[in-house]
């Protein structure tokens, strides 16, 4: 029972902070850390050490590059490495999670965008962050024809990130954004997409 109870509570204490300050506190991730660390060593004695430090690794490993490219935030990460000390008997099961977790974010984003009226904008985003670099920068080309390379490089690499985080509405003249739904809320979904897929199949067995 332990196995799931304990990074339920992991993810429903992040989800509730997320939801209400809009941010995972950091004090809140370090009580988790050491609630989970202490349960899962008073259960089941220092043979637990070595299952949390290789789940925590990879879930660092898994998110770290999220975050780099800042599809992810830092708590985020955090919260996904707590979960793990929570969750350390199967640390493969968190490449799944955290699939699980980036489709429920996306669909999400999608209804969320959709229920707001700003679909067409919502997917005009979608389209240019996915246009390589180079398309973002084809307009600037034929003016810049007399411009040193290097020069036309650094300024073109300057308006495809102005591009890419910038995205402005013309009607409002704000910020556009994918999605403003905490992560935290598809991470507990990918959490329970998992245990759902788990349960099936062990009836399945039975």
């Amino acid at each position: 029972m332990v196995t799931w109870l304990l990074p339920s509570l992991v993810l429903s204490c992040a989800i509730v902070d997320d939801l209400r300050s809009r941010k995972v506190h950091n004090i809140l991730s370090v009580v988790l850390a050491v609630g989970s660390l202490t349960v899962a060593l008073g259960i089941h004695g220092h043979k637990a050490l070595v299952p949390i430090a290789v789940s925590s690794a990879v879930a660092i490993g898994l998110t770290l590059p999220l975050v780099l490219v800042r599809a992810l935030g830092s708590g985020d990460m955090k919260i996904f490495a707590v979960f793990a000390i929570a969750y350390p008997w199967a640390p493969m099961s968190l490449v799944w999670i955290l699939f699980y977790s980036l489709f429920w974010g996306a669909l999400l984003g999608v209804y969320k965008a959709l229920l707001e009226g700003s679909g067409r904008q919502f997917l005009g985003n979608l389209a240019l962050i996915c246009l390589k670099p180079g398309n973002l920068t084809a307009t600037h080309r034929n003016s810049a024809e007399s411009v040193s390379s290097a020069s036309y490089e650094s300024s073109t690499n300057i308006a495809a990130e102005a591009k890419l985080t910038n995205l402005v509405d013309s009607n409002s003249n704000k910020p556009l954004q994918l999605t403003n739904i905490p992560f935290t809320v598809a991470f507990g979904f990918g959490w329970l997409t998992h245990l759902a897929l788990m349960w099936h199949n062990i009836r399945e067995a039975i």
